[in-house]
């Protein structure tokens, strides 16, 4: 549902929390900002210059370009710790080339409104959103996305390109899957998703990423234990490491 033209430009005053100096300074409780269920806001207000409205259709494709991207993540960063001594050129610079992509979205987050708790105003306040970012998830998205690989070079061979500890490091990139939970909640909440199908879906993705993620520590496991004939897999498949290949 969106707010008749005549309605709207009452309600467009209130979106933005800049234009009245503050997130709670509106002249409707939080309840009266609220449409009714079912309903959508029409996000039309305007922002300040350089801000991005959290709504915009433009900034959801990227975030969900950046979900696809963060599938990748999970899947590829346990095997690599599990299973490569080494990255291979080309999976060294596919990494790269994903961490550039969320490095521009640390940027891009310095410049997108969001939503006040309290009042549901859009704060468009730049030293607002950057306090409140900084204050947050800045410092874990920077560390999931620093090139720990390519830092490895200054302080290992290029052989074996980083030791364990830098593979614990980069382990960190896992941290991006809060973009795919982010996604869920916002499903779970829009009335045109089925909310049964949304919580299968997030159970099934769930399952198989832990199922994954065990399947990589197992293999680790009988890789670097004295005796792998005394691990699960090592007591399957003797030769493990050739039927790896």
């Amino acid at each position: 549902m969106v707010f008749p033209d005549a309605g709207r430009n009452c309600f467009s005053g209130f979106c933005c929390a800049g234009e009245f100096g503050g997130a709670g300074n509106g002249f409707f409780s939080g309840e009266d900002l609220l449409p009714s269920l079912g309903g959508r806001i029409n996000q039309s207000a305007e922002l300040r210059k350089y801000i991005v409205s959290p709504f915009d259709p433009r900034y959801r494709a990227w975030e969900v370009f950046l979900v696809f991207l963060v599938i990748y993540s999970a899947w590829i960063s346990p095997f690599e710790f599990a299973f490569l001594t080494y990255k291979e050129d080309a999976l060294f610079i596919v990494d790269n080339i994903v961490n550039c992509f969320f490095a521009i979205d640390i940027s891009l987050t310095f410049f997108v409104a969001y939503l006040d708790t309290h009042s549901y105003l859009l704060v468009d306040d730049p030293r607002k959103i950057a306090t409140r970012y900084v204050s947050t998830w800045f410092i874990f998205d920077v560390g999931s996305t620093v090139p720990i690989q390519a830092l490895s070079f200054h302080f290992t061979d290029h052989e074996t390109r980083g030791g364990l500890g830098f593979k614990l490091l980069s382990m960190l990139r896992l941290w991006r899957l809060r973009h795919v939970s982010a996604l869920f909640a916002r499903l779970e909440k829009d009335i045109w998703f089925s909310y049964f199908w949304t919580r299968c879906t997030k159970l099934i993705s769930v399952t198989l990423f832990a199922v994954h993620c065990a399947g990589c520590i197992n293999y680790m496991i009988a890789e670097r234990y004295p005796d792998p004939k005394r691990t699960w897999i090592g007591a399957v498949y003797l030769n493990f490491r050739e039927e790896r290949d």
